[in-house]
């Protein structure tokens, strides 16, 4: 349907717009009776701030919209649709971390899993060290004594002696390679999609909590294997290295789904994250799109009731340069 024009009783034209709807183009925001102001304040946009809602009101809704168009326009216009978005972010950002949740458990239990095989298998060869060199100094004290009976006494003298060295040395590179090893864990254990514990509590206390069930659900398996199956504790501690797990207690992240849906249909994009799983990147494509064209539309729309409402505000204070022209790019 075009814009058409068509003559009232007094014999001037009466435009309208697309929807046959016909544009106001002086509109008070005072309400009725209010004679303070002479001057009826133009609005800046095409029908006003009445004219943005162009479908048929009645009853309540109509009388709340024509005594109090800004109250009613921000609330229909501008808080209800963010509402909305909120509760979209919440609610695809919660599927989405639902999708991705089990992939992130896998990864951070082969981390684990990785740890306790390569770190603290070295760490297991320096205790052996330690012993071999208990054994080398007893050897040392046999070949020194010609006496047939062992003194207790000078014996554990000569062992502190001989081991104080190398066993200082031992322990303190032990310690080191411990918290390296568990630094880079703590730092490498992904909580994106998934909590485990309160949400106050700090990601390296969260860190903490996964590797002390990793282990503690390591040892279980492994003493089960031992004591149950009869298998040797290097194979044992194969099969628990493997079987264990430190994520059983946590839960989805709704409130990490919904900040990282809250960057996808806002276009931020921090990059901190991203869907890794088959099902996390279609959703991310198709309702994310769709997701991306609702707040667009909701943000233009709010920018267009507060710009009506400022430039009525502008009027009634005197300041109508701010509403066109220069001034008005200059000012927004």
């Amino acid at each position: 349907m075009s814009s058409s024009s068509s003559k009232n009783s007094t014999g001037e034209k009466d435009e309208t717009n697309i929807a046959g709807i016909p544009h106001v183009t002086n509109i008070s925001f005072r309400p009725e009776g209010d004679k303070d102001h002479d001057e009826v304040p133009p609005s800046f946009f095409p029908g006003g701030l009445q004219g943005l809602v162009t479908g048929p009101s009645e009853g309540r809704i109509n009388f709340i919209e024509r005594k109090c168009p800004r109250i009613y326009n921000s609330i229909v216009k501008i808080f209800l649709p963010l509402l909305l978005l909120i509760c979209l972010a919440f609610f695809c950002g919660h599927f989405l971390a639902d999708l991705e949740s089990d992939n992130e458990i896998s990864s951070n239990n082969r981390k684990l899993s990785l740890l306790y095989k390569t770190e603290f298998l070295k760490l297991g060869d320096i205790d052996d060290a330690i012993k071999n060199s208990y054994d080398s100094c007893i050897t040392q004290y046999e070949e020194t004594q010609q006496q047939q009976f062992v003194n207790i006494t000078d014996l554990s003298i000569f062992l502190g002696t001989c081991t104080q060295a190398s066993v200082n040395k031992t322990r303190s590179h032990v310690q080191d390679l411990r918290q390296e090893s568990y630094n880079r864990l703590y730092d490498s254990l992904n909580q994106n999609w998934i909590i485990c514990q309160n949400s106050t509590t700090p990601r390296y206390a969260q860190s903490e909590f996964i590797t002390w069930k990793w282990f503690t659900s390591f040892y279980e398996l492994r003493s089960y294997y031992v004591d149950e199956e009869n298998l040797s504790i290097e194979a044992a501690s194969e099969l628990a290295a493997n079987e264990a797990s430190g994520t059983d207690e946590c839960k989805v992240h709704t409130a990490a789904g919904a900040l990282v849906w809250f960057t996808i249909f806002s276009t931020i994009g921090y990059g901190h994250v991203a869907p890794e799983t088959v099902g996390g990147r279609i959703m991310t494509i198709t309702l994310g799109l769709l997701s991306i064209i609702c707040f667009t539309a909701i943000i233009g729309q709010a920018g267009y009731v507060l710009l009506t409402i400022a430039d009525d505000a502008f009027f009634r204070i005197g300041l109508q340069r701010l509403t066109k022209g220069y001034a008005s790019v200059f000012f927004w």
